[in-house]
């Protein structure tokens, strides 16, 4: 009875809860598409010091900086993940990026204060997120991809 009792709720967890740690994370990572999430805000970073540094206006920085600011939400939305602490590592990278993308929107583009805010704190979020890309290689064995146009049958999120 206990043997089928415990077989009946393995049946009834999540898939990133069963297996060995690795195996956990590995499900995790591929289920909520972490590689992609993180490749879609370091982009998304690059695109808002480019619209900075060229000067492109108001409208462009507030448009760039919001995007960063909804894809980093959307990240976080995916935690917890199945290890404690690469979820502490992502939590922080991600708390960061969203207080550099509500620094960028301040600015405007224009403020020099708010602009150099938010790049230290854009340098912080991107080395918190190459930390847990490196905690999942090294829970997993194998490194994540972060590439946002990987093509279907590619070899998915592991390459």
């Amino acid at each position: 009875m206990v043997l089928a009792l415990s077989g009946l709720l393995a049946g009834c967890a999540p898939a990133d809860y069963v297996g060995t740690p690795a195996q956990r994370v590995r499900t995790w990572v591929s289920s909520t598409q972490m590689g992609q999430a993180v490749g879609t805000i370091l982009g998304d970073a690059a695109r808002v010091d480019e619209a900075i540094k060229a000067h492109r206006g108001v409208t462009v920085v507030h448009t760039d900086c919001a995007v960063l600011l909804d894809d980093t939400e959307a990240a976080n939305d995916n935690l917890p993940s199945p290890d404690g602490r690469l979820t502490d590592l992502l939590s922080d990278a991600y708390g960061v990026e969203g207080s550099a993308a509500n620094d960028c929107y301040d600015s405007g583009g224009t403020d020099a204060e708010l602009i150099a805010k938010s790049e230290r704190e854009q340098a912080v979020a991107r080395r918190g997120l190459l930390r847990a890309l490196a905690r999942v290689t090294q829970l997993t064995g194998r490194a994540v991809a972060t590439t946002t146009t990987t093509q279907p049958g590619g070899g998915g999120i592991f390459g």
